[in-house]
């Protein structure tokens, strides 16, 4: 019942509305599992500032592994005010695991981004290095550097720079409990200060589910003058 739920809301994002908006993108990790697949329904509510509207933005992904090191990720994503949704942008990302053989607690992998933007959005290309470090104790966390350049119409100049930071701490029931780090630079064109830039961070918790389905919230507090305030997400998903 839920999967047939989210396929449909899925088909009215492609079809109806005339990524991303808000953080709908997650510390996404290294590790690929031969033969593994799965979907993801993401929202995040960003909370208005005097005159401005409250935003939203709704992403939806499927997940499937190619291989034991290459994996493919579909996504479509919306945003905007309350009753004015639109449709923002689908993406295609293939993630490479680079992880040697003799590495020990330590993960790697690029993840190679192309994005298709609507409504006024630039299109985008952009690779993204992760990597994953096993502390002990139930603690791992995870650092990413990522690079996009925008292309066709309303493409701005510059080579636009991400980084995204998190540490966790996995429970005895398999719940997880941390912090996310976001830091969003501009483009090398307009670096600017860094109230100019984009910077958040908050606390999170997962908890998986019976068959596969698992939960995801947390909230981000904005760091720079440019980010919102508060952001609320919330992630539902289901692994096969």
């Amino acid at each position: 019942m839920c999967l047939r739920f989210l396929f449909a809301a899925f088909l009215m994002l492609a079809a109806v509305i005339p990524a991303s908006a808000q953080t709908t993108g997650g510390v996404f990790g290294p590790d690929v599992k031969a033969g593994a697949s799965g979907f993801q329904y993401r929202f995040a509510w960003a909370a208005g500032d005097g005159s401005a509207p409250d935003r939203y933005a709704h992403r939806l992904h499927w997940d499937q592994s190619l291989d034991g090191r290459r994996s493919l990720r579909l996504i479509a994503s919306a945003t905007g005010p309350s009753g004015d949704l639109e449709f923002a942008t689908t993406e295609a990302q293939l993630l490479l695991e680079l992880t040697p053989d003799t590495a020990h607690d330590w993960t790697s992998a690029l993840r190679f981004d192309l994005s298709a933007g609507f409504n006024g959005r630039a299109n985008s290309a952009g690779i993204g290095w992760t990597n994953e470090f096993d502390l002990g104790g139930g603690w791992t966390t995870r650092a990413i550097a990522m690079t996009a350049v925008e292309f066709g119409d309303h493409a701005r100049d510059g080579l636009f720079l991400q980084s995204r930071f998190r540490i966790n701490k996995r429970l005895e029931g398999g719940q997880g409990i941390g912090v996310e780090l976001f830091d969003s630079y501009s483009s090398t064109d307009a670096l600017g200060r860094f109230d100019d830039q984009n910077h958040r961070a908050g606390p999170y918790l997962t908890l998986p589910l019976h068959d596969g389905w698992s939960l995801f919230a947390g909230t981000l507090f904005g760091l720079s003058d440019r980010a919102a305030d508060e952001e609320i997400r919330f992630w539902a998903g289901r692994s096969f």
